[in-house]
């Protein structure tokens, strides 16, 4: 990565900002999705089937965990109107 930093710059370029020479490394060096899961970088067009029926599974339980939420709150306000 400092290799990478410290490398001469043409004329007329800015320098390599860090976050793109760590995110680069991080890419080269792992299969970590961290990465893409923050959006600094994209899947491509290579998305497997297995990735999406994984997404999917996580949005259903997210979903319904915000369902029972919503539903606690619902009931704890109408008791609170209750009071008043």
């Amino acid at each position: 990565m400092e290799e990478k930093l410290n490398e001469p710059i043409d004329d007329g370029l800015e320098p390599k900002d860090v976050t793109d020479v760590v995110s680069e490394a991080l890419v080269q060096k792992t299969k970590n999705r961290f990465l893409v899961n923050v959006g600094l970088r994209s899947k491509g067009t290579c998305v497997s089937e297995r990735d999406l029926e994984e997404e999917l599974v996580v949005e259903k339980q997210t979903s319904s965990d915000l369902r029972e939420v919503i539903k606690t709150q619902q009931q704890q306000m109408k008791e609170m109107m209750k009071k008043f």
